[in-house]
């Protein structure tokens, strides 16, 4: 792994939560290394070690016996909780290395504490963590027989954010059995706080549609198309918008699928476009709505957050159980490609219908499309008709 690398240039960072982890064996290596390849340019070790080494600690003691600048000390509530840790030197120094500490401080930074300042001053019927959470807590204990949930999402650039979540929910939302009093219909049932399935690649699709228990699905996209445009330059602006349609028509198709036909719980995430400031908000907004949900829960969060003794990691669903029990029917991806076509073509009915004069005053309503389906849809045409006509003569 060294052969490739030149030490000059070299920085290595070791994140160490309690300082006696294993990657201690390869910070010595590192060392090892670096004395090796600069020991001649330099004769100061500590000058080799304070300019190509940083330390990420949580430990006190490691920390005041090296009183170095190369060396930042975590607070104390993220030293026993790992995802909580975003926030803190361990995220924001390897961030502000690549990007720049500007960047991070005002956008990464900005987002999270804009929903910060969000969960603490909006109304609670427009607070976006708590009613999160509330759905999470109807779904899990109070919809029959359902608990957890499977994030799905439908754009590259949300790939690694479910692992965040489920990191994040296991550590703070574990817990055992607790015992929710339903109406008088209906039986008292041992409910828990529901796990989370980070499905990179539809391997888990067909449960959301065949499982004999559902499952709530959780969709993630970005409305802007303009994020491929920055990652392939070579693709025209046309094709990329049409490459969205399809993610978008596929997701509202699901969403709708399981519904109105299976009668299953799906959350849908939409961002308007995904940039740092985005990023962390979506950050902030999964560690409010884990804790929200651990109150509503009766857990006590404090307590989870500050010892480790109290961190009960829940058993892991395995794939072949859920499997197990689903029936004989259609697939998802089948179903959902049938909705998909007849959404992206009422789609193509909108954004013709957006460049006939006097369109923006005479909304064009889908057919056969539900409310809340035809009104992302004319949100969405008419975001790509203004990219549209802002790229005119461009590629």
């Amino acid at each position: 792994a060294l052969q490739d690398l030149e030490a000059s240039t070299t920085l290595v960072i070791t994140l160490a939560l309690t300082g006696q982890e294993e990657t201690g064996l390869a910070s010595r290596l590192l060392k090892h290394w670096l004395l090796q390849q600069l020991s001649s340019v330099s004769r100061k070790t500590e000058s080799i070690f304070s300019k190509h080494m940083l330390l990420v600690t949580g430990n006190e003691r490691l920390y005041q016996s090296s009183r170095s600048e190369s060396v930042f000390l975590l607070p104390p509530i993220a030293r026993n909780s790992e995802p909580f840790c975003v926030t803190t030197s361990m995220t924001l120094l390897p961030l502000s290395i690549i990007f720049g500490w500007p960047l991070v401080e005002d956008e990464f930074l900005g987002g999270a504490h804009a929903m910060d300042t969000h969960v603490m001053e909006s109304n609670p019927r427009h607070n976006i963590p708590l009613l999160l959470a509330l759905v999470d807590l109807w779904n899990d204990a109070f919809l029959s027989q359902a608990s957890g949930r499977i994030i799905q999402p439908f754009s590259e650039n949300f790939i690694g954010y479910g692992d965040f979540v489920a990191a994040l929910e296991s550590q703070v939302c574990s817990g055992g059995g607790i015992d929710i009093s339903m109406t008088s219909s209906r039986n008292t049932k041992d409910a828990s706080c529901g796990w989370v399935i980070n499905d990179r690649g539809d391997v888990y699709d067909r449960c959301l549609f065949q499982s004999k228990d559902p499952t709530q699905a959780e969709m993630l996209l970005t409305l802007d198309p303009t994020v491929y445009q920055r990652q392939t330059k070579m693709m025209k602006i046309d094709d990329i918008i049409s490459h969205h349609d399809a993610l978008l028509c596929s997701l509202l198709g699901q969403a709708d699928e399981l519904a109105l036909n299976h009668n299953r719980p799906s959350t849908l995430m939409l961002v308007g476009h995904l940039d740092a400031f985005m990023c962390g908000q979506l950050i902030a907004l999964a560690e409010h709505r884990t804790l929200l949900k651990a109150q509503l829960w009766n857990m006590n969060s404090t307590t989870v957050l500050t010892s480790t003794s109290n961190i009960n990691i829940p058993s892991v669903i395995s794939p072949s159980s859920i499997i197990s029990s689903l029936s004989i029917i259609k697939g998802g991806a089948s179903l959902r490609t049938v909705r998909a076509d007849g959404l992206r073509e009422e789609l193509g009915k909108l954004v013709k219908n957006a460049d006939l004069p006097g369109a923006e005053d005479d909304e064009y309503s889908p057919e056969g499309v539900n409310l809340s389906t035809a009104t992302l849809l004319n949100n969405y045409a008419g975001r790509t008709r203004r990219i549209r006509l802002n790229n005119v003569g461009g590629d």
